[in-house]
C-alpha cells in the first residue's frame, strides 16, 4: 500500500503542475492572440496556421472561445485526475469521491468529443483565412472511451455500496 501511496502522490504532482501549465498555456495564448504585434505571428489551431493579422476581431474571439473550451476541458479532466490520485495517495481506494472524479474523468473524455467538433465547425467559418487546406480527422475514440470509463466507475460505486452494506452486516 505505501509504495502505491507514493506512486500516487508522482501522479498527483505531475497532474497538478499538467493543470496549472494548461492553464498558463491558454491565458498566454489568448494574451498573444489579442496583445501581440500581429506582423509576422501566425497562430496554429489544430494544425492549421493563420496569421493573425488576417484575422477580423469576430475571428479573434472565436479562436479564444476555442481556446477557452479546451483550457475548460483539459483542466476540468486533470483537475479530477489529480484529486483521484490524491485520494490513493491517503489510501482511500474505492471510496465515494474516488467514483464522483473516476466518472467526471470520463464525462471529461466525452466532453473532448465535443469540443472536437465544436473545433472543427469554427475552422470551417475560418477556412478562407487558413495558410493549408483544412483536413478533419474526427475520431469518437475519446467518446468511447468516455462512456467506458462513466460504466467503470458505475460497476466501482456497487461494489462500494456492497462493500459498506458487508462492513455494517459484520
Amino acid at each position: 500500500m505505501e509504495k502505491l501511496q507514493r506512486q500516487s502522490k508522482f501522479i498527483r504532482i505531475i497532474g497538478q503542475i499538467a493543470f496549472w501549465l494548461a492553464i498558463v498555456a491558454g491565458i498566454t495564448a489568448i494574451f498573444a492572440l489579442w496583445l501581440a504585434p500581429s506582423s509576422d505571428l501566425d497562430i496554429n489551431i489544430d494544425n492549421v496556421k493563420f496569421k493573425i493579422d488576417q484575422l477580423l476581431p469576430w475571428h479573434r474571439l472565436l479562436i479564444t472561445g476555442i481556446v477557452i473550451m479546451v483550457i475548460g476541458v483539459v483542466g476540468y479532466g486533470v483537475r479530477h485526475f489529480y484529486k483521484l490520485f490524491k485520494l490513493y495517495e491517503q489510501g482511500e481506494i474505492f471510496g465515494e469521491d474516488n467514483v464522483r472524479h473516476f466518472a467526471a474523468i470520463g464525462k471529461a473524455m466525452m466532453m473532448w468529443f465535443l469540443v472536437r467538433v465544436l473545433i472543427n465547425l469554427s475552422m470551417i467559418a475560418l477556412a478562407e483565412y487558413a495558410e493549408m487546406q483544412l483536413n478533419f480527422n474526427l475520431s469518437i475514440s475519446s467518446l468511447i472511451i468516455g462512456i467506458a470509463i462513466i460504466l467503470i466507475s458505475k460497476v466501482m460505486d456497487e461494489g462500494r455500496k456492497i462493500r459498506e452494506e458487508q462492513e455494517l452486516t459484520i
